[in-house]
């Protein structure tokens, strides 16, 4: 009741102890009472709750504001010296769900801004590519000159007697095995190939 009756005076004589547990309550009282606004209803201490871990003492007291609710969460030790101070605010749904939608807004451009800025790095990698790997030379041999005609010219066969042309296929074979005999070769068919 004394710090949420203090005025900015009183408060910034509070942040301005040597005790740390005072300045933390004076700091986080400061940025959270216009947030909060006017007290709804003098604070009830017999509905606080107290709770203790090992040995320390929570003691957790709920105290309606105009703008939303809050817990007043203080943590002491045995011998009653503050140890630390929390506010939570119990926002309303109207208010939870803006908080929401912005945090979604604000995660989902962070991550397209990112995708934008990777696609604009890839795509400066060719130019990146085409600086660090110079053109390689191209010999006078490698050339290739599509203006100069071949000297051997293709042998247009007449298909129509194909006895002549199993005897010069049979030929070509024995000239490759080096033999003269042609006993065991038989040309069975004899198809043209798609060129």
């Amino acid at each position: 009741t004394q710090l949420i009756n203090s005025t900015d005076q009183q408060i910034e004589q509070l942040e301005q102890t040597n005790d740390k547990f005072v300045e933390n309550i004076a700091n986080i009282w400061k940025t959270s009472k216009k947030e909060l606004g006017a007290v709804e209803s003098e604070v009830d201490t017999s509905i606080a709750k107290v709770e203790k871990d090992k040995k320390d003492y929570t003691v957790i007291i709920p105290v309606k504001f105009e703008n939303a609710d809050a817990d007043f969460i203080y943590t002491v030790d045995g011998t009653g010296k503050g140890k630390s101070f929390t506010l939570d605010i119990k926002y309303p749904l109207i208010v939870n769900l803006k908080h929401a939608g912005l945090n979604t807004i604000i995660g989902l451009g962070t991550v397209f801004f990112v995708l934008v800025f990777i696609s604009f790095i890839i795509h400066l990698f060719k130019y990146v590519n085409a600086y660090a790997s110079p053109k390689k030379e191209v010999k006078e041999e490698e050339k290739v000159y599509d203006d100069v005609k071949s000297p051997y010219t293709p042998i247009e066969i007449d298909h129509t007697n194909e006895h002549e042309l199993v005897a010069v296929i049979m030929a070509a074979i024995c000239e490759y095995e080096g033999t003269d005999n042609t006993d065991g070769y038989v040309v069975k068919s004899i198809r043209r190939i798609k060129k």
